[in-house]
């Protein structure tokens, strides 16, 4: 009987295991299962985007059934619930699937942070459904206000893009971050230069500020103020994926722990933000970011086909080019190689690396596309005059 290989996930680390198997799956050597809730990959990078209209829905999803005529692979729709390491066979809605090997690519999804009582009440980013559902909000409504919790990535990118979306109604948008400054983890000089643009968007920074509650249309802040006719939507950190979180703990988000090969048990891998890898010499897992989905889904991959032919296993060794944090006038920052970018060159790189690393044949080109022709509309924000907002935008 062929090995059983079943691949959890369909984002980017599990679409690059899949890549790597598929030679053998083509030749019929590997019987490859691949387990997604959603029908299609969504190219979470590219999100926010598609709420501020730069790029659209098509060029940031993948149909998973291309894929598996693509690949060799069979697709099973259904949400992974367990790996029953004994029984040997992932637990899911559809049934339990039995594999030799299990790829562990859940990715992550936002975490409420035990916030339960706001949930029912959030907006979040975790699909290109989602995506179109706060669209559909900021259509429905155009004077509704939006407060976006977390002042993260994620929170700084939906704020620009959600005022380019929101543009000719021009609502209040709020953005709360706990801590003292935007994008904590990044070097002080580039939280301050998106402090400065996201003001510059015409966006309320609050910074040490929280969502207290969220009373009917109302959103509480802690300091009291009440934001009446507003939606909570929620960007405050991400945690792993359910599957994940029931196997050893590598981090206290619950990644999976794992070896240098990136096993989390035998016969079991886990790559991507859902594993808790951590570099030889250092304490801390390495940070969730597209490039390390990438190596890991291909580095997992890899050990699996080394285990079933008996061969050495190869140790994970992250590259850590460095990221961009992209933003709707086309005035981001980042670092590449090591270097600061800051600008039009960061958007570019952002762009053209999100493109290139699309896995379905003419996403590339759509990606481009998609940025080129929305260049003019990002220009509005940098030649307009100063909002009431921008007071301290050479100040932060």
């Amino acid at each position: 009987m062929k090995p059983r290989v079943v691949i959890l996930g369909g984002g980017f680390a599990g679409l690059w295991s899949a890549r790597t198997l598929a030679r053998r799956a083509r030749a019929g050597q590997l019987d490859v299962t691949l387990i997604n809730p959603r029908p299609t990959s969504d190219f979470h990078p590219l999100l926010p985007d598609v709420v501020g209209g730069r790029v659209r829905r098509a060029s940031a999803t993948y149909d998973l059934r291309q894929a598996e005529q693509r690949w060799a692979l069979t697709f099973r729709q259904a949400e992974a619930t367990d790996v029953d390491a004994d029984r040997r066979v992932v637990k899911t809605t559809d049934g339990d699937v039995p594999f030799d090997h299990v790829i562990v690519a859940t990715g992550a999804q936002t975490n409420v942070r035990g916030r339960g009582d706001l949930r029912a009440h959030a907006l979040t980013l975790d699909s290109a459904r989602n995506a179109e559902s706060i669209i559909r909000t900021a259509t429905r409504d155009p004077a509704a206000a939006f407060v976006i919790a977390g002042g993260g990535p994620t929170g700084v990118e939906l704020a620009t893009n959600l005022r380019l979306r929101c543009w000719p109604h021009r609502p209040r948008i709020v953005l709360a971050e706990f801590l003292s400054r935007l994008c904590s983890l990044l070097p002080e000089s580039h939280s301050r230069y998106v402090l400065r643009n996201v003001r510059r968007m015409d966006t309320d920074v609050r910074l040490e500020t929280t969502v207290e509650a969220v009373d009917g249309s109302t959103v509480v802040l802690c300091d009291g103020e009440r934001i009446a006719g507003a939606r909570l939507i929620w960007a405050a950190g991400v945690a792993p994926g359910a599957v994940a979180r029931k196997l050893p703990r590598g981090d206290r988000n619950g990644r999976a722990a794992t070896d240098e090969y990136l096993q989390a048990g035998e016969g079991i891998w886990a790559a991507g933000d859902a594993a808790g890898f951590v570099r030889p010499g250092e304490s801390r897992p390495i940070r969730m970011s597209v490039q390390h989905a990438i190596g890991g889904g291909v580095a997992a991959a890899r050990n699996v086909l080394g285990a079933i032919g008996g061969r050495d296993l190869q140790p994970f060794r992250p590259l850590d080019l460095g990221y961009i944090v992209p933003m709707a006038n086309g005035l981001s920052c980042g670092t590449a190689l090591g270097v600061p970018v800051f600008g039009a060159p960061a958007t570019a790189l952002h762009y053209v690396m999100s493109g290139f690393r699309s896995q379905a044949p003419g996403k590339t080109a759509g990606v481009l596309t998609d940025a080129l022709s929305s260049y003019l509309d990002a220009r509005r924000f940098n030649s307009r005059p100063p909002s009431a907002h921008d007071a301290s935008y050479n100040n932060p």
